[in-house]
């Protein structure tokens, strides 16, 4: 093999890659996609779960940074952050 058609065989191989390359980054787009729409779908069966087993009410994040709230356990928290508030409801919700 000469070395014109070594450098032939390069440029066509880069040429194959660099036209393939894009089209291996789509398919990865569309496999978060799909990973998101199955994530999506299983948050929602989860509520749904939770609303059959809590007489048809759902859960909702709406505790406030600045207040007080108790727990189920007798314990009181007091949330610097709605973050924080955020979490704390989490385990009033799942006790």
């Amino acid at each position: 093999m000469t070395l014109i058609e070594l450098l032939i065989t390069i440029v066509i191989l880069l040429a194959l890659t660099l036209t393939i390359a894009p089209a291996l980054g789509h398919m990865r787009g569309e496999s978060n996609n799909d990973l998101s729409k199955a994530n999506l779908m299983q948050l929602g069966q989860s509520r749904d779960q939770y609303a059959l087993d809590n007489a048809d009410r759902i859960f909702a994040y709406s505790w406030r940074a600045g207040e007080s709230y108790k727990l189920p356990t007798g314990q009181v928290r007091n949330p610097n952050s709605d973050q924080e508030a955020a979490a704390f409801q989490n385990q009033e919700i799942l006790m």
